[in-house]
């Protein structure tokens, strides 16, 4: 009798600046073609990371943590599993550092006060009660959060949301202020708040993404037909909102008028919003997989493996550029969820997407086969690229360039095959995380 049974061996690989230690101190390795990789050898899988800091689990199943304060991290870790399953979900929550953790099963949340760590032994915070199912950091410092009954809050910052995971009156009223409430939202742009008779309410939401100054949330969970399934927040410059985020649009989310995150800034749109192109009531064919923020773009992966994306795009990491410079400025911005031209395969067939990730100026995406897609700036080799990015194609240089600033580094002109990650045999990309300053992958050799 064979044994049917597959052992895989994982593997994290991480390309980009280590300016915070945040990645491995060992040498760099090099494949022949001078693109610097470093191997985590300690690690088995990566569990989150941010600009300054990385949580992976070690292959024994210890959490662990390299960058600023490791060892305050791997500590409120430890405190919070304690002998629980090392396999329990924590949510980590910053932009640049992590500033608290979820214990989403344990309910708790842990606030870290990095001023304090050489002060005292115990510099964080944990609440016992948190309500908390996931958060995200922008760029401007303001936390979005869902809570276990999947509604929607905005915070001014991560110290506001500690505030109002308290018990106390101050908490209930805080809460009470940032929670986005129902509102009807008419042609003529106008709102009303939602009647208790009536059927318009907000879907429940799964999960929320951060960029530079704008939100995406998703809902996998959604059963009213009318009611996308992605819905968006924040600046409505470069792209990040859709130029016609109001069409087809029945229920908008409001914050109350004394909240202090209502008057967040006046680039921001005055609702949350849904992105209505992909609602099944208005014809799209497919269920939404997941989505991601870049800095100032967005992505959004269908059920089916399609791309679609909007936003900001001078580093092409949504959509390539022609040859001349016809059109070069209004292809800088990606004003509607457009579908993203994906390359063939090496047999010449289609691709399809599982996951998807981005980060400043560039995308990320695993394909069935395991092959790693890639997009956009190669700044500090986030892409896993030496300088004239390894043959692939680049976005070309104009004289009348949107931004004036000549860029040391160059761009993949559109989403293209890693060649290094292009497997056809027994090994696999099969996770991907970008920050501002590195990019970490997890692959998966078949033993």
């Amino acid at each position: 009798m064979t044994d049917d049974k597959v052992n895989t061996r994982p593997q994290v690989l991480a390309w980009g600046s280590n300016l915070f230690a945040q990645l491995p101190t060992c040498p760099h390795d090099y494949d022949g073609d001078t693109r610097p990789r470093r191997t985590l050898d300690a690690a088995a899988c990566i569990i989150a990371t941010c600009s300054y800091q990385t949580v992976f689990r070690s292959p024994s199943g210890e959490l662990r943590a390299h960058g600023e304060s490791p060892h305050l991290i791997e500590h409120v870790c430890q405190c919070l599993l304690q002998d629980r399953p090392k396999t329990d979900t924590l949510v980590f929550v910053g932009k640049d550092i992590f500033e608290a953790v979820l214990d989403v099963e344990g309910g708790k949340a842990c606030f870290l006060d990095y001023a304090e760590e050489s002060e005292r032994e115990q510099a964080f915070c944990t609440i016992e009660g948190s309500r908390w199912k996931t958060a995200a950091v922008d760029g401007r410092g303001r936390c979005m959060a869902v809570d276990l009954e999947a509604h929607v809050y905005l915070f001014g910052s991560v110290a506001d949301l500690k505030a109002a995971t308290q018990t106390d009156e101050a908490a209930v009223k805080l809460r009470q202020e940032a929670r986005f409430q129902a509102h009807v939202y008419s042609n003529d742009g106008l709102v009303s708040p939602v009647q208790a008779t009536s059927v318009a309410k907000l879907p429940r939401f799964d999960k929320v993404s951060a960029g530079n100054a704008h939100f995406v949330l998703l809902s996998r969970s959604n059963k009213e037909a009318h009611l996308s399934p992605i819905w968006i927040f924040g600046d409505a410059r470069f792209g990040a909102v859709p130029i016609k985020p109001f069409d087809h649009t029945i229920v908008v989310g409001l914050l109350v008028a004394t909240s202090e995150a209502a008057s967040t800034s006046p680039t921001d749109i005055a609702y949350l919003m849904p992105v209505t192109h992909f609602s099944t009531h208005e014809g799209f064919p497919s269920g939404i997989a997941d989505a991601c923020a870049g800095s100032r773009h967005t992505l959004v992966l269908t059920c089916d493996g399609d791309l679609y994306g909007w936003g900001w795009n001078e580093d092409s990491a949504l959509l390539p550029f022609g040859s001349d410079e016809n059109g070069i400025w209004e292809n800088n911005i990606v004003y509607e969820p457009t579908l993203v031209p994906l390359p063939r395969s090496g047999n010449d067939s289609d691709v399809s997407i599982v996951s998807i990730n981005a980060s400043n100026g560039r995308s990320f995406g695993i394909t069935t086969q395991g092959q790693l897609l890639v997009a956009g700036s190669n700044e500090f080799g986030c892409l896993g690229l030496n300088e004239t990015l390894s043959g692939l194609k680049k976005k070309p240089r104009f004289e009348r360039d949107f931004s004036q600033i000549k860029k040391e580094y160059d761009c993949v002109n559109g989403w293209q095959m890693h060649p290094d990650w292009t497997f056809e045999g027994d090994e696999r990309v099969v996770d991907v995380h970008a920050t501002m300053l590195a990019t970490l992958i997890t692959v998966e050799t078949t033993c």
